[in-house]
């Protein structure tokens, strides 16, 4: 992230930090400010006088590559979900409110969920997925086909579980890769991405 004022005039009243009010500032090891990037996050220490605490995260990697929400994105747009455990100690997932569940048969039901515009989806395809609420779990399937979404439906496998409405956590646990038919990758047709 690049601020554009100068380190010396941290203290000035123009400075956003400052003007805020703002008591704690974090950020990474690499982050920089002001004309032409020269403040740094051992220069904010010097320069906030200490009218704010400040947390620096350290730098951390895997297999030698920064873990950052650069290499997160890039994951996410090579559909590579199974490999942000690896970096972030967990699965990749975006929070909802179920709209709809259905139940389709005695093993099988469609939970709508209503997801906000700025989350990032993974790259178009099919993926499994661990549906979760406060009280219960289920995984499942979705088809992601459009990323600009409002709501997504999420077909639960062998799941006799009925999702109310409330807030869920959708992890994406793996892609899957489609059948191939004429030379081409088919998609599973189980989910759809509802606009």
């Amino acid at each position: 992230m690049y601020l554009d004022f100068s380190p010396l005039n941290l203290g000035d009243s123009s400075f956003h930090i400052v003007g805020l009010k703002c008591q704690h500032v974090v950020a990474g090891f690499d982050f920089t400010y002001g004309f032409k990037g020269l403040g740094n996050m051992q220069e904010m220490v010097s320069d906030s006088n200490g009218r704010f605490q400040i947390t620096t995260i350290s730098k951390l990697e895997h297999n030698h590559e920064k873990i950052s929400s650069t290499i997160i994105r890039e994951k996410l747009k090579l559909g590579e979900v199974h490999h942000i455990p690896l970096y972030l100690d967990d699965y990749y997932s975006i929070k909802g409110k179920v709209v709809r569940s259905d139940q389709l048969n005695c093993n099988e039901s469609i939970v709508t969920i209503e997801i906000d515009h700025s989350y990032y989806l993974p790259k178009k395809g099919s993926y499994k997925v661990k549906v979760a609420s406060d009280y219960s779990s289920s995984s499942g399937t979705i088809d992601v086909r459009n990323h600009n979404t409002g709501a997504i439906e999420v077909q639960l496998d062998n799941s006799i579980m009925h999702f109310n409405e409330g807030n869920i956590t959708l992890y994406f646990i793996k892609q899957e890769i489609g059948e191939q038919k004429n030379g081409k990758t088919e998609e599973y047709d189980k989910m759809s991405i509802v606009i």
